[in-house]
């Protein structure tokens, strides 16, 4: 994937052709349909007429492909998926008003879904996701889920973030990632990834990354000069050969799980142990923001995870949540990146 094919995102977005949409009204008569319909009611649950619409309109929209074996592929892909997006529509109005709405017209939508909340997810803010057959590759703008990776907040917000970091990675000798579910986003904008002088080191404990770096990395990850590790962050900061080596330690879509005190305290302890004795040595880290898109994603779309992530009421909230806990720890906020629905900080030491 090359810088012209990311811009073309980022050019649809700030084109006055692309319409705005109203982010609360798109997102909150799916969460009302949803919560409006949890009670056991039989009317208001989704029928299995419904559930087979939806099936019928997913396979007829894959028939619109020319090619045969294509749409074989493509069934094969609905068939081996649908059980578990069934049940998981059939427990949520909301998410089958959106399925009729929207993801029945997309060849993508539906594995977008079944591979939510994994990283793997998390490439269809850059045009990126499994088709219906289950392979990897670029989503075409003709597609329904193209306008959805162009307009969400939350995937605005995760190509702004791969940006500010990739601009501190550029002069950083060594670089500490604290869960690598981001590293596939270093594709991104043409990165110089392998051709630095650099050393990047990964750590996140789920194993079902394995799949999708494997889908995404043309060549083994040493020879871009990665060192992935599937081993949690206590394993990387008990590591007393970690202590001190990173130039960058960067914790992208980690610290809104750790919404108490003690543990984001605890969290930057364990990050400045890291960090070299540079000059610029510099912790990055991002929060999120509540805001509509959020909520949608959580209740609708089923974005949960374990724990579930707790975003900060404002900016403002965040800010100081952050600046009292880098006060206990010798550390402070030099710089704050954001846009509605997340906040990036830049924390050195004292």
């Amino acid at each position: 994937m090359t810088r012209a094919h990311d811009q073309e995102i980022e050019k649809l977005l700030t084109d006055s052709s692309l319409p705005a949409i109203n982010q609360w009204w798109h997102g909150m008569r799916f969460v009302l349909n949803t919560i409006l319909s949890r009670r056991p009611l039989p009317w208001r649950r989704v029928s299995k007429r419904e559930l087979q619409h939806i099936y019928d309109e997913l396979l007829t929209h894959c028939a619109l492909v020319s090619d045969r074996k294509q749409f074989e592929q493509d069934k094969l892909g609905l068939d081996t998926i649908w059980p578990k997006m069934r049940a998981l529509i059939r427990k949520n109005p909301g998410l089958a008003k959106f399925m009729r709405e929207y993801g029945v017209h997309s060849r993508f939508f539906l594995q977008f879904l079944y591979h939510v909340p994994q990283a793997s997810s998390l490439g269809a803010a850059f045009g990126e996701g499994h088709d219906m057959s289950g392979k990897y590759t670029q989503i075409p703008q003709s597609d329904l889920m193209y306008r959805f990776s162009v307009q969400d907040e939350m995937f605005v917000w995760l190509r702004r973030r791969t940006r500010l970091v990739q601009a501190q990675m550029q002069t950083a000798k060594s670089v500490l990632f604290i869960g690598a579910g981001s590293l596939p986003e270093l594709r991104r904008y043409d990165y110089p990834l392998g051709k630095l002088k650099q050393r990047i080191v990964g750590y996140d404990s789920n194993l079902q990354l394995r799949d999708h770096l494997a889908e995404v990395f043309v060549k083994p990850l040493e020879e871009y000069g990665i060192e992935y590790h599937f081993e949690s962050f206590e394993t990387a900061f008990a590591d007393k050969a970690n202590w001190g080596q990173y130039d960058l330690v960067v914790a992208n879509g980690v610290l809104s799980y750790y919404t108490r005190h003690k543990q984001l305290i605890a969290m930057l302890k364990n990050m400045k142990l890291m960090l070299s004795r540079s000059e610029n040595s510099l912790i990055m880290f991002d929060l999120q923001l509540m805001r509509m898109e959020l909520i949608r994603d959580a209740v609708v779309l089923n974005w949960r995870t374990k724990p579930q992530i707790k975003p900060e009421k404002s900016l403002q909230a965040a800010m100081r949540k952050v600046r009292r806990a880098c006060a206990k720890e010798g550390l402070e906020v030099v710089k704050c990146e954001f846009n509605n629905i997340g906040v990036m900080f830049y924390i050195k030491e004292m």
